[in-house]
């Protein structure tokens, strides 16, 4: 299985897992898939984007509902960031879980619905998205939980 694939399939595994959880006990398995997301992401090839557009925002509503679902389950333990230099004192585990759904989501639709002249286009996507905005969520999640885990 060549890493785009690997990626898609764990990153699955998450959006599965948040879909999924009915208490708590799903962070400890985001503890050891997240990681893996992380690490695919980083070990993708180093492509060429065409820079065409074709890629559109599938988020919808995904995020704001898996936010609600995360804040019910964690209720009174919805730890705060207070530490972490790029985000602010608002900043919760639910949020950042949440973002990581929707943008996760949101790449693997864009790969999948790409013809095969485009998928290195998604490819740089997941790539950029890694080393950026969604990289930051999870390294946060990532302290997060092991606080709480630990």
């Amino acid at each position: 299985m060549d890493t785009i694939q690997e990626l898609i399939a764990v990153s699955n595994k998450f959006i599965s897992l948040v879909d999924n959880a009915q208490d708590m006990s799903f962070l400890w398995d985001c503890n050891l898939v997240l990681p893996q997301i992380y690490y695919l992401g980083q070990s993708l090839p180093d492509v060429n984007v065409s820079n065409d557009g074709t890629n559109t925002d599938n988020r919808g509503e995904n995020e704001a509902i898996v936010r609600e679902k995360i804040d019910g389950l964690l209720n009174k333990n919805n730890y705060r960031l207070t530490n972490h230099p790029s985000t602010d004192d608002a900043a919760i585990l639910s949020v950042h879980l949440a973002e990581i759904y929707a943008d996760l989501n949101e790449m693997i639709v864009n790969y999948e619905k790409s013809d095969a002249g485009k998928k290195t286009d998604a490819i740089w996507d997941f790539k950029f998205n890694i080393q950026g905005h969604t990289g930051r969520h999870i390294v946060s999640v990532m302290e997060l939980i092991h606080g709480m885990i630990y």
